[in-house]
């Protein structure tokens, strides 16, 4: 089994530890996100003349539900985003503190790419978000959480290959990361990570080959 599958595996057993509720301590969060919503479209609905009371508790009923869900996905994916780069720390340790007399090259993002039947296992947990009923929901909020940030960073050593096949300068390279971090935070988190998620099936980095003499990708990590 590759260093990889084992990592995959690994990190499959710990996301158990945040399917037992380590989320959970971020409920405030959503709750407090989900209030402050509310209280901006509370004011939009109570400046509609034409809804009556009846029908602006029924209406801002069903937003809070459909506000509280953006908002748990609004957290999440700070949550996620972190998990993403807990995965890059275990890989790097996992290398530093490995044993053997035959040398190994460094991770490289470039290369990263967990074990390929955890597509599967975040399809089924997505499954568990749309059903969302009781313990099922949770587990599958979770899960999806956990195995994004996963696939978020999957899909950043996706983007970071041409880079590092074409021997873009290190600084560069990193400069570019960062970018590409700091705005997962706002909007590409999700296209990063279903980017990720495709490099399963697809293998972007495989259909991304070098130009005929062209050396291949660097070992040196990134």
């Amino acid at each position: 089994m590759s260093p990889l599958s084992r990592s995959a595996i690994v990190l499959l057993l710990s996301s158990f530890l945040v399917v037992l509720g380590s989320l959970d301590l971020r409920e405030a969060d959503i709750q407090a996100t989900t209030q402050e919503y509310m209280e901006m479209v509370g004011e939009q609905v109570r400046a509609m003349p034409e809804i009556s009371g009846a029908e602006s508790d029924l209406l801002m009923e069903a937003l809070e539900e459909a506000v509280y869900r953006a908002a748990r996905g609004l957290v999440g994916i700070s949550v996620a985003i972190w998990l993403g780069l807990g995965t890059l720390l275990f890989t790097w340790v996992q290398w530093a503190v490995g044993s053997g007399p035959a040398p190994r090259p460094r991770p490289s993002l470039a290369r990263f790419a967990p074990w390929d039947g955890l597509a599967w296992v975040l399809i089924l947990a997505l499954l568990l978000v749309i059903v969302d009923v009781g313990q099922a929901g949770i587990v599958g909020w979770n899960l999806s959480l956990f195995l994004a940030g996963v696939y978020w960073v999957r899909g950043l050593g996706v983007l970071d290959a041409p880079l590092a096949r074409r021997r873009v300068p290190m600084p560069l390279r990193v400069l570019a990361l960062i970018g590409l971090l700091l705005s997962s935070f706002s909007f590409l988190f999700l296209p990063i990570a279903a980017l990720g998620l495709f490099d399963t099936w697809f293998d972007f980095r495989r259909l991304d080959t070098p130009s005929q003499g062209a050396s291949a990708p660097p070992s040196q990590g990134g």
